[in-house]
């Protein structure tokens, strides 16, 4: 195709974009206060980690979880292949026009979308080179190389961020889940290695700030493996130099130690602890302090 057909292609997608931005939204003036995080299966998240460590498991436990009021739970959206799928409702995502398209369709079908809890996006990492084969379609790119490369990067996070809360605009909120990377970082001028998104860092930097929530599922311990802490897991929620992780909410400490951390054996046990630090149920284990015994001294 020629480039000035690519060019033409590019401008008409962004003319139907910039098109639906000047549409006159309908407002809703509110009478009382609406309060932030008050339901998980409302907000935008991230859970990564090493492969095999229980993250699938941890959205379809979420979706057995979450309270009902007429829906079936999560809905996922697929990007890889699952060991188990018949396990959940899903949608295979192929490519990024399919993506868009689901989108669309959900636009059009409320009755659907009110059968749905929590969109899971699984996994986002794969999703990502779908848009980006899109975005340089649209570009006329085939060559990495080839110059414009570096301003189609600017328009894949537009692209991506834009549709994204589209879908969250739906609803339900979104569960994206990364597998972990290792990311050379240097901080206090040292030279350190952090556990990241598997994403590339701009991209990274986006869902960073579109999430409320991003949990690091690992090991308790770094140093040992799976048998010897016998599946004792946790989800880190506090950022530190060797990983990445946040919680906006600042509920998710109820149920975390000092360092940020939420051990859990089973995925259930780490969705209950999770869900019952807001509306949506489950348990809160409430952190008891010791009590100091007053010892009577005789005189």
């Amino acid at each position: 195709m020629s480039k000035t057909g690519d060019s033409v292609r590019t401008k008409a997608s962004r003319k139907e974009r910039m098109e639906k931005e000047q549409i006159v939204m309908e407002t809703v003036f509110e009478i009382t206060e609406s309060t932030q995080f008050k339901h998980f299966n409302e907000m935008i998240a991230v859970l990564f980690g090493p492969t095999g460590i229980g993250k699938t498991t941890f959205a379809y436990e979420l979706g057995r979880a979450l309270p009902k009021n007429g829906n079936t739970g999560t809905y996922h959206l697929t990007t890889e292949p699952t060991n188990n799928p018949a396990a959940f409702r899903q949608t295979r995502i192929q490519n990024w026009p399919t993506f868009k398209s689901f989108i669309t369709q959900m636009e059009k079908s409320p009755s659907k979308v009110k059968t749905v809890s929590m969109w899971v996006i699984d996994t986002i990492d794969s999703l990502i080179p779908m848009c980006m084969s899109s975005v340089c379609w649209e570009w006329g790119l085939t060559d990495l190389s080839e110059e414009g490369f570096a301003r189609a990067w600017g328009e894949l996070r537009e692209e991506l961020v834009y549709n994204l809360l589209r879908l969250h605009a739906l609803g339900p909120g979104i569960l994206m889940i990364s597998h972990e990377r290792q990311v050379e970082t240097l901080s206090r001028k040292l030279q350190l290695t952090k556990e990241s998104l598997n994403l590339s860092p701009g991209v990274c930097d986006a869902i960073k700030f579109l999430s409320s929530v991003i949990f690091h599922m690992r090991y308790v311990d770094r140093s040992k493996n799976e048998r010897e802490l016998g599946h004792m897991r946790c989800l880190s929620i506090r950022g530190s130099d060797e990983e990445i992780a946040k919680d906006n909410t600042g509920k998710l400490q109820a149920v975390a130690d000092e360092e940020g951390i939420i051990k859990f054996r089973t995925e259930k046990q780490a969705v209950s602890m999770i869900l019952g630090c807001f509306e949506d149920g489950g348990t809160v284990i409430k952190k008891t302090k010791k009590k100091v015994k007053k010892v009577k001294r005789s005189h």
